[in-house]
């Protein structure tokens, strides 16, 4: 049962006393919790409105609350924006634990965190944001609240059910927010020097494979045996030194070839540890997004994803196979098999050794 079917139960009160019969009244707490926090960012947005107008600037707000791909994948509109009209004020409504992509980025003049996207939903309603990008797609629910975002702009086709139907993250979200020509727009990440200093102190090798094995989505991943298969083939038969990031490692190695850093570093150490790499290999993922932005040359394994049964994440580099290798499942990502990865790898591997940032790669 879902927040809007408690809604549609007649009264307020008759709404309650059927949440509590049912053990649904934590969605209201979360709710009244937004509404709470609510406040204050408010008070905050209309604070920066006005100060837009007493300075002659416009007030341009974007929009998107998670996650990591989506937000790498959309950096180039702030810089769309500013490069069209750069006397705005650039205010990015985000979640708490993706603040850090967006703080070292020189196109958005502000941040403004929000818990989830019932408050942003509460902001849209309130008419204090001036212009608004929301790149999120219609029909995008909060994960806690179980809100649903209501959208009158950008193309109504969209959704969060088809968006890849029609072309890559950014193509889609920003069509879907009302801005077009973007599904080209080459995604940058912008590190900061203490990531920097934070990784020099890792003492990372000079050449290594860094692999992203578990993503947020299960069916998005290989099998835990074909990454341990593949791992071992490349450090048997290529002495390739691989580093794992992620939440939890796949392996359990001792080889002296292998390092795990999953859970180890923030997300601008992971970008500044990716961009070293000398090549990346992963599932379709943030990592994924990170290493085309940082311009890491890589391998994907995309299966079959939702009702996508071929469907295409990127843009620059990773879409147009100067950067990266796209391997695509006849089913899901564990259709694909350990020799296609290998071959790819290992080809990748060699141009990324002979040139660190490679031209053109391998079709």
């Amino acid at each position: 049962m879902t927040a809007s079917q408690i809604q549609g139960r007649g009264s307020p009160l008759a709404r309650l006393a059927w949440a509590w019969r049912h053990g649904r009244l934590w969605r209201y707490r979360h709710m009244a919790r937004a509404g709470l926090r609510f406040v204050p960012i408010w008070f905050r947005l209309l604070f920066i409105r006005h100060q837009c107008r007493r300075s002659g600037r416009k007030l341009v707000t974007i929009v998107l609350i998670e996650h990591i791909g989506d937000i790498v994948a959309c950096e180039p509109v702030a810089r769309h924006i500013r490069q069209t009209h750069a006397d705005t004020y650039i205010v990015w409504c985000i979640g708490a634990p993706y603040r850090s992509l967006i703080e070292s980025n020189p196109n958005v003049d502000e941040i403004i965190v929000v818990g989830c996207l019932t408050e942003w939903i509460l902001l849209k309603a309130s008419g204090v944001a001036g212009k608004i990008v929301d790149l999120h797609p219609r029909g995008r629910s909060c994960r806690i609240c179980d809100v649903r975002l209501k959208k009158t702009e950008g193309d109504p086709r969209i959704n969060n059910d088809n968006y890849y139907d029609f072309g890559n993250l950014i193509g889609a979200f920003s069509r879907s927010a009302g801005l077009s020509g973007l599904e080209n727009a080459v995604p940058r990440v912008y590190i900061p020097s203490p990531a920097m200093k934070a990784v020099d102190a890792l003492k990372l090798p000079s050449q290594f494979l860094i692999f992203h094995a578990r993503t947020n989505e299960i069916e998005r991943n290989w099998s835990d045996e074909k990454w341990a298969v593949l791992l071992e083939r490349l450090r048997d038969e290529h002495n390739i030194f691989t580093i794992e990031i992620g939440l939890s490692a796949v392996m359990t190695s001792t080889s002296p070839l292998y390092r795990s850093l999953c859970g180890q570093t923030g997300l601008m150490e992971l970008a500044e540890v990716i961009r070293r790499a000398t090549m990346f290999v992963g599932a379709d993922s943030g990592p994924a997004h990170l290493a085309n932005a940082a311009g890491t040359p890589g391998v994907i394994m995309l299966g079959h994803f939702k009702s996508f049964q071929r469907y295409l994440p990127y843009s620059g580099g990773y879409a147009d196979g100067t950067l990266a290798k796209l391997i695509y499942g006849d089913g899901p990502a564990t259709s694909i098999l350990v020799a296609q990865v290998f071959t790819a790898v290992t080809d990748i591997w060699g141009q990324a050794i002979r040139n660190p940032r490679v031209a053109q790669l391998s079709a």
